[in-house]
């Protein structure tokens, strides 16, 4: 996924979880639908789990990422790109570490939000939601120490 389309999507996904009123089904059904696919463009192509130093391919259009940690191993895409098979031209990217840092902030966000009932709801339904709520949960237990109490899921 291009950078450029993983931005627009954070812009959508906070536009949505700012704007949202939880008594608008489809407000709310807007937000359960842009949080995973936010969260899917910025997954890495090797472990599936979110990016973490994210590196990418310099001279290429293919725009495939993938953690430091996974340089090396086989992408999990089929077919198989033939543009990123040489990891020793991939670099760090970035505008990708921004963007699943804001991703973390907002996750860590809609938990302590008044939202976060509504969207756990609509969760029961979706591993995709279930997994971007616990992604926040986690966070906010990690910064409990730091800032007070947080709404719990």
């Amino acid at each position: 996924m291009n950078p450029v389309n993983a931005t627009s999507l954070y812009v959508s996904a906070s536009r949505s979880v700012l704007q949202c009123d939880p008594r608008d089904p489809r407000a709310l059904a807007e937000l359960c639908k842009l949080l995973p696919f936010f969260r899917q463009s910025l997954s890495c192509l090797v472990c599936g789990n979110l990016l973490q130093d994210p590196i990418a391919p310099t001279d290429s259009s293919c725009q495939h990422y993938v953690c430091r940690g996974c340089k090396g191993q086989r992408m999990q895409l089929k077919p198989s790109c033939s543009w990123c098979k040489d990891y020793s031209r991939f670099e760090e990217n970035r505008q990708l570490s921004l963007l699943v840092h804001c991703y973390r902030k907002l996750c860590l966000y809609i938990t302590q939000s008044p939202l976060a009932p509504h969207v756990a709801s609509a969760a029961s339904n979706s591993p995709d939601l279930q997994a971007i709520l616990s992604e926040g949960q986690t966070l906010a237990e990690g910064e409990t120490g730091s800032r007070g109490r947080f709404l719990s899921l």
